[in-house]
């Protein structure tokens, strides 16, 4: 089941005994477990038949074990939900109660994203009883690329609509961090009192310029237009946007333009799929194919690692410094 299956079935009040969810995404897990919490125990009851448990703490596992087989004290359900259950020690004594679960009873263990610590997890018997017959769902981050259509699709899902450079605006500005995400888009729909957000809003608002975001600076880049894109990278570096993002962004760009003239077929949809891009920007890559040989797009690509790598220390540069930014734009121009 993907996470929107889980979520309606949680809400249709189908539950399954235990859940085991683990991955580098924390957004999914926690949203999994405050449905569950929405649903499973009645509100009157919570004090006595839910519990949060955090395994880094200490758990006594004789004692969980009879916990999860009694019933509950006051309503029909219990939950229990075990966070950072990586920490769980011993957790192979509760392998016969994997084996045959207490009906009235939910169990949800929570593997934060380093989960991978714990050598050969997929390996272990116990992990193998629960994936053969209750739900386990790893949650796994969104690529930078796919963060706009998710932005969109929970704009629509709380009842707004965005255009598609709204949505690249946010993921530009916001990077792949779904909590964050959700909160600055929740934030900004209570002070909306229209239900179309613009451009206009996001920058009145979220603090993003319409004109000034890594999108306009590929897109000036495309174009070869020295001086825009040089007043672009001034003013994000002024508003401290990361600079691993900035040179992400131009790296996937000038990679897809390498690409661009690889394809024999250079017709707008065949590419765009190709490509993986939505139409609507082909006319920047194509403007970036035109303006940039393929030669020269390996070459941008080379000061882009070498960019990236100075960014991060290696060797030591000030990458707060504009300077170290206009450089990369003069060579990716000019040389």
């Amino acid at each position: 089941m993907n996470y929107f299956q889980i979520i309606d079935a949680i809400t249709e009040k189908s539950f399954s005994p235990i859940y085991l969810l683990y991955g580098d995404e924390p957004y999914f897990i926690n949203k999994i477990c405050q449905a569950l919490q929405k649903n499973v125990v009645q509100e009157g009851s919570k004090n006595f038949d839910e519990k949060i448990l955090y395994a880094e703490k200490g758990i006594d596992m004789s004692n969980l074990l009879c916990d999860l087989k009694s019933y509950p004290i006051t309503g029909q359900s219990q939950l229990f939900i075990i966070k950072n259950a990586e920490n769980l020690n011993n957790i192979e004594k509760l392998e016969s109660y994997f084996v045959n679960p207490q009906i009235s009873t939910v169990l949800v263990l929570c593997f934060k994203k380093d989960w991978r610590s714990v050598k050969n997890l997929k390996t272990k018997k116990w992990f193998k009883i629960i994936n053969q017959k209750f739900l386990v769902f790893e949650s796994k981050k969104l690529f930078q690329n796919q963060v706009s259509s998710w932005i969109g699709n929970y704009l629509k899902n709380k009842g707004y609509n965005s255009n598609l450079k709204v949505n690249l605006m946010l993921s530009d500005f916001l990077g792949n961090d779904l909590e964050k995400i959700t909160k600055e888009i929740d934030k900004l729909t209570i002070i909306l009192t229209e239900k179309n957000i613009t451009e206009f809003d996001i920058e009145k608002h979220v603090g993003i310029s319409r004109d000034f975001n890594v999108f306009e600076l590929q897109n000036s880049l495309a174009l070869k237009d020295y001086q825009k894109s040089l007043r672009i990278i001034h003013y994000l570096v002024k508003n401290n946007h990361p600079v691993v993002l900035i040179i992400s962004s131009l790296f996937s760009f000038f990679s897809k333009t390498l690409v661009l003239h690889s394809l024999i077929d250079k017709s707008k949809i065949s590419a765009s799929s190709k490509l993986k891009i939505n139409p609507y920007f082909f006319s920047m890559y194509n403007s970036a194919s035109r303006n940039y040989t393929f030669d020269q797009c390996v070459q941008i690509i080379s000061f882009l690692k070498t960019s990236d790598l100075a960014s991060k220390g290696i060797p030591i540069a000030d990458h707060a410094n504009p300077n170290f930014l206009q450089e990369l734009i003069f060579r990716i121009i000019h040389e």
